[in-house]
């Protein structure tokens, strides 16, 4: 039996952690959810890693962009999944930063949310779990 792709969800309102978390699980994925962006970044490090991140950058304990580019130095090969508010958004991406997809929170974002994450796990390079 292949082993399930775990999803690494960071958000910090407890009720879309819970709800991601639930509608992922029941979409097929391993989840792991966390609150801040040290939570985040001690979820890159654990062995094995997630092969992909649903983060808002909305942490509190972050700056939005230089999180993203620390997630990319600390762990290059995790695709990241931008899931926040545009409303929140003080700016665009940075050049440096590679986000896999972008979905807005919104009423129908679950959906468009697990069309992405399969979108981008059904592609041939995931990251070797190690």
């Amino acid at each position: 039996m292949a082993a399930r792709l775990q999803i690494l969800v960071a958000d910090r309102n407890p009720n879309v952690r819970r709800f991601l978390s639930r509608e992922l699980a029941a979409a097929g994925f391993e989840v792991r959810a966390c609150d801040s962006a040290r939570g985040l970044l001690q979820g890159l490090e654990q062995r094995p890693g997630p092969d992909l991140v649903v983060l808002d950058p909305d942490l509190p304990d972050a700056e939005g962009s230089s999180l993203l580019e620390v997630c990319q130095r600390r762990a290059p090969q995790v695709p990241l999944v931008i899931h926040t508010f545009l409303s929140d958004w003080n700016g665009t991406l940075p050049q440096t930063t590679r986000a896999a997809a972008f979905v807005e929170k919104g009423a129908n974002s679950i959906e468009n949310l697990i069309r992405e994450v399969r979108r981008i796990c059904g592609r041939a390079a995931l990251p070797h779990r190690g």
